[in-house]
């Protein structure tokens, strides 16, 4: 698993930003891109997500959202994709997305996300 990155932003595209590492470079699916501009020098820690069909790593600018994400993706219905499209929506902690999801949709289940709530209030 990579646990952190640290190098120069090489490229930025709609979803994403390219981050050099020593003439390497890694793929990192971000939230705020705007925040990111091409050779800046850059320290992000990671989250490696492995399924069968797909490979690619989140970025995190610190190690609070890395730990908020970690434990909001035990959640039973809220993956790392969907947890992107949050943030999206300007839902940036368990409040946010309790009054977005008012009711049961789609997936999320609200017991799950109360259970959430309670064990950690704090910002994604």
């Amino acid at each position: 698993m990579i646990y952190f990155l640290r190098g120069k932003v090489a490229e930025i595209n709609q979803e994403s930003v390219v981050i050099d590492v020593r003439d390497v470079g890694y793929e990192l699916l971000v939230s705020h891109i705007d925040s990111f501009h091409v050779g800046d020098e850059i320290f992000v820690y990671t989250y490696n997500v492995v399924r069968e069909d797909e490979n690619y790593l989140i970025g995190f600018v610190s190690k609070e959202e890395k730990d908020v994400f970690m434990s909001l993706i035990k959640v039973k219905g809220l993956g790392p994709k969907t947890l992107e499209c949050l943030k999206n929506l300007n839902i940036y902690n368990i409040d946010d997305l309790v009054n977005y999801y008012p009711y049961r949709h789609d997936k999320i289940i609200l017991n799950d996300i109360k259970e959430a709530q309670d064990k950690q209030n704090v910002i994604i």
